[in-house]
């Protein structure tokens, strides 16, 4: 099962280099033809007057870390609520090459080192050192 935070966060990223390379001459046209295809798929699953205004101002502003977290807390609810939409959304990915998964690496030496990785969104970790 694909971590849906991880899936928001790739199509995200994707729709804001589409929007961001519409100025950009020199972008690359695969990465266009992504995120348009991710765009178009957004419109047509977000189709609550909320959840277009976003979109529209994610359009208007591709760098707004508000319109951002609008758009994506939109597309979490949705995908929390069909299971469906989120294997539609990684096929669509996955077929433009986008591999979608958290990977993580930790490497320490030394002694009594503690540490802690999440993946996601809204992931709190306390580490308490006796």
């Amino acid at each position: 099962m694909v971590d849906i935070g991880v899936l928001a966060s790739t199509a995200l990223a994707s729709v804001q280099g589409y929007l961001g390379s519409k100025a950009t001459a020199f972008a690359d046209e695969a990465a266009k033809a992504v995120g348009g295809k991710v765009l178009s798929w957004l419109r047509t699953k977000l189709s609550d007057p909320a959840e277009r205004g976003a979109l529209d101002s994610l359009a208007a502003n591709p760098q707004s870390a508000g319109a951002q977290k609008m758009v994506e807390g939109a597309l979490l609810t949705r995908l929390e609520a069909d299971q469906g939409l989120a294997e539609e959304l990684t096929r669509l990915l996955e077929a433009a090459g986008h591999k979608i998964e958290a990977s993580q690496t930790i490497t320490q030496s030394g002694d009594g080192n503690q540490a802690a990785q999440v993946a996601g969104a809204d992931n709190v970790v306390k580490i308490n050192r006796d």
